[in-house]
């Protein structure tokens, strides 16, 4: 419930309908700094792995072993 609550979308929400507790902002903020390196990284090596297939089609496993080795 508590990442549910966090997301930075429903924190935008909640804000002008109902108090909202400095920790959720915090934990909302947190959360999305943390998602965004993530996220840029695992597109990276999906794209960088697209560019060396080119022509194939790569399975879901070959993209989940990507990820993994890198």
């Amino acid at each position: 419930m508590i990442i549910a609550a966090t997301c930075l979308t429903a924190m935008m929400l909640r804000l002008p309908m109902t108090e909202v507790p400095v920790v959720d902002v915090i934990g909302s903020i947190v959360v999305l700094l943390i998602s965004i390196p993530a996220v840029l990284w695992a597109g990276a090596k999906v794209f960088r792995m697209g560019l060396l297939m080119y022509g194939k089609r790569p399975s879901l496993a070959q993209m989940v072993r990507s990820l993994r080795e890198a």
